[in-house]
This record gives C-alpha cells, sequence and structure tokens, in this order.
C-alpha cells in the first residue's frame, strides 16, 4: 500500500500496531522496486534486444502521466453536440 499526502498529524494517530505494520512495508516497496529496476538493467545488458521489448512492456502497462491544464483537458475531452448547436443557431436567426 502507498500512501501519498500523510500528514504528521494522521500519522501520530494511527494506532501503533497499524503504524509500524506500514513502517515494515516501506523497505518491501523500495525492494520491489529496486528489483525490476535491476531486471531491466540486467536484461539490457546481457541482451539489448530483450531489454528494450521489456522496456516497451513496461511502458505500455505504465504510461508516463499527461498532465493537461484546464483549457487543454476541456478542449481533449469535448464533444461539440451539433443538435445544441443548431438549436441555438435558429434561437438566433
Amino acid at each position: 500500500m502507498r500512501t501519498y499526502a500523510h500528514s504528521y498529524q494522521d500519522t501520530m494517530k494511527l494506532p501503533m500496531p497499524v503504524f509500524w505494520h506500514l513502517s515494515g512495508t516501506v523497505p518491501r516497496l523500495l525492494a520491489g522496486e529496486r528489483k525490476d529496476t535491476l531486471e531491466i538493467f540486467t536484461a539490457a545488458t546481457q541482451n539489448p534486444e530483450q531489454g528494450a521489448e521489456l522496456y516497451a512492456n513496461l511502458a505500455e502497462q505504465a504510461p508516463e502521466p499527461i498532465k493537461l491544464t484546464g483549457a487543454a483537458f476541456v478542449k481533449a475531452t469535448s464533444v461539440r453536440d451539433e443538435a445544441g448547436f443548431n438549436e441555438l443557431r435558429s434561437m438566433a436567426a
């Protein structure tokens, strides 16, 4: 379990067993990430084609997030309502 933006006050309110459980998961999570990184480095070093394939598969599963401004998000996700537009046009005429 990853916890982002967990405040100091919230941490201090945790029961001790929960705190120690969460504290114990950090090295396990970091070890998992390091293992994945080592796997990519090893594959790329021994067989560059296999390393590139592994990287491409990982990039497909977890692509880089796309950050859009509010206006760009609206533009990218908006769909024009032709029927509504034509109705407004007829009201204006």
